[in-house]
């Protein structure tokens, strides 16, 4: 696989030879004139290494950088500046943020090569080290493993030992719930891995009906589940977006999760859906504990609130795989909340 090199350029000469020398080298080049540019490619692309310059129109370099290291998503991508400024003079403010290299104009293409090389080398090092997810260090995590498989482990023993058939049947519920729980927890957190890495296969020619989705999502969480006693009213248009079927289910999953779980019982969560201006946007709104501005701005991998006073389940990722994902369908998701009165999402994703 090519490495992939975002280049943030204003000086059309520069960026375009730049480009053509890495082309020529075998590397994949996304470019731009900006970091205001830039910070929009990075929403649907994740490049291995950014290469910038400093001096730029709109969103100069610094500005591109504090944006990409404030980001979990992009916080560890190697960044390079390109600079007409000796490293040692006026670069103090880039190194309080973390950029990895610097590279003055002007320079051979070896030069610049080698520094793509060192650092990537170095990312790589670092990322193989923390590869594998440390979750003995996040109880929350194992308490949500170790949950699932208490049920399957406990019903199981019942069962050995013999029951009513009516035991067995709510043991045999039991045990399926619990592995659809842990089944759930383990795939979010391979899928977060992939994503992390880009290596998550996004199907950009997938199209599906909405509606179907949706109405599976809902049979599943309201019809096979005891623990929710809420009152659904659902008014939406069918429409055929651009997204993987098993992509939006997840998105439908979560979110409609999350809605259910964080509203009090026998509350109303209304779900409504229209296209318009080529996008289908999907409201979920419901009357629970809402977040506050700060806590929505939070969100990320493995972030939960206030779990000491709610009894939550999961992990910590839905919202974030949500989002992640649709932005990836060149979709958005949008939160609008507030704490103790509710929250309202809004899915948007593009009609087919």
């Amino acid at each position: 696989m090519r490495t992939k090199i975002l280049l943030v350029e204003d000086e059309q000469q520069i960026r375009e030879t730049i480009c053509e020398l890495l082309l020529l080298n075998n590397f994949d080049i996304v470019s731009e004139e900006d970091g205001c540019k830039a910070l929009q490619i990075l929403d649907r692309w994740k490049p291995d290494i950014i290469i910038s310059d400093i001096m730029m129109p709109n969103c100069n370099g610094y500005d591109l950088l504090k944006n990409v290291r404030n980001n979990p998503k992009f916080n560890q991508i190697p960044f390079v500046f390109l600079t007409a400024k000796k490293p040692e003079t006026d670069l103090t403010e880039a190194n309080k943020l973390g950029v990895d290299a610097y590279i003055t104009k002007p320079f051979k293409v070896d030069e610049l090569i080698a520094i793509i090389e060192a650092k990537l080398k170095r990312y790589k090092e670092l990322k193989n080290q923390s590869d594998v997810l440390d979750i003995h260090f996040d109880d929350f995590i194992i308490h949500e493993i170790n949950t699932p498989l208490y049920g399957i482990l406990g019903s199981i023993n019942f069962l050995q030992e013999n029951g009513t058939n009516s035991e067995k049947t709510d043991y045999f519920n039991a045990i399926k719930t619990s592995a659809e729980n842990l089944s759930r927890t383990l795939t979010n957190i391979i899928n977060y891995q992939k994503l992390s890495a880009n290596h998550y296969y996004i199907a950009t020619n997938a199209t599906i009906e909405i509606e179907p989705c949706l109405n599976e999502c809902l049979e599943k969480l309201l019809n096979n589940s005891k623990k929710y006693k809420n009152s659904v009213i659902v008014d939406i248009e069918n429409a055929l977006v651009k997204i993987a079927r098993k992509d939006l289910l997840v998105i439908l999953f979560e979110i409609l999760d999350n809605a259910l779980k964080f509203s009090e019982s026998h509350s109303e969560i209304k779900i409504t859906g229209r296209e318009k201006n080529n996008f289908f946007t999907l409201k979920v709104i419901d009357s629970g504990i809402g977040m506050s501005e700060k806590q929505i701005k939070q969100i990320g991998p493995f972030i939960q609130f206030n779990r000491e006073v709610h009894d939550q389940k999961g992990i910590g990722l839905g919202l974030f795989l949500s989002k992640t994902l649709i932005e990836n369908y060149n979709g958005k998701l949008k939160i609008f909340s507030v704490e103790g009165k509710g929250t309202e999402v809004e899915i948007i994703i593009p009609i087919a």
